[in-house]
């Protein structure tokens, strides 16, 4: 499934070819069936809403905003269906803008389980394709805070050893815009960490906060 920030459900009708109706049976998804001809089967089918994630807020103003949303179509009805076309366009052009990540549910979990901090310095040495990296700058960066008008505090270092998938990563942070990430590609295990002399051995070791 993919996730967006926003959400809407709208009453759709799908077309979909069958061999036979022992296909249509299988499908499990059909209301209603009005066979055209020996080829052709229209299957309507109510799409439910978008369902707030509720691990993916803020507080503001001590109330809770909901920042993401799980469709109940899958990503190829989503493509393919022409009564999802225009939705499926807003999509496209709202995440090519930064506006929206769209991802898998459980990829949204270890962001959120990090607990990283507004201001805090992150290093991601697994970081491609770079949805979770995504994530984890809008929150270290103060992306989710309206009344920011500084440069951010924080920063995440976006690592990945494979430089294809860094390309892609690259490509994927574009959309952000944002100077807080500092894209490398190098072996996680002989990455540099550059401490002070004096902090050797001490609680201040190392230069990330996650």
């Amino acid at each position: 499934k993919s996730d967006a920030k926003n959400s809407g459900g709208a009453e759709t009708t799908m077309e979909a070819e069958a061999d036979s109706a022992g296909d249509n049976e299988k499908a499990g998804q059909a209301k209603e069936s009005i066979p055209q001809d020996d080829n052709v089967t229209i299957i309507k089918k109510k799409i439910a809403p978008a369902k707030p994630i509720p691990f993916i807020n803020i507080m503001e103003n001590g109330k809770t905003i909901t920042l993401g949303y799980q469709l109940s179509v899958d990503r190829r009805t989503l493509r393919r269906n022409q009564s999802l076309l225009e939705f499926h366009k807003w999509l496209r052009i709202h995440t090519d803008c930064g506006h929206i990540t769209r991802q898998e549910t459980v990829s949204m979990i270890p962001p959120v389980v990090l607990n990283a901090k507004e201001g805090m310095s992150v290093l991601d040495l697994c970081a491609a394709p770079g949805s979770k990296t995504c994530q984890l700058l809008e929150v270290v960066g103060g992306g989710l805070d309206n009344n920011v008008t500084l440069e951010p505090t924080g920063f995440i270092v976006a690592n990945d050893a494979d430089s294809k998938r860094a390309y892609m990563l690259v490509n994927q942070l574009r959309r952000m815009n944002s100077p807080a990430v500092f894209v490398t590609s190098c072996d996680g295990q002989f990455f540099p960490i550059l401490d002070a002399k004096a902090d050797k051995g001490t609680e201040r070791e190392g230069m990330f906060d996650r």
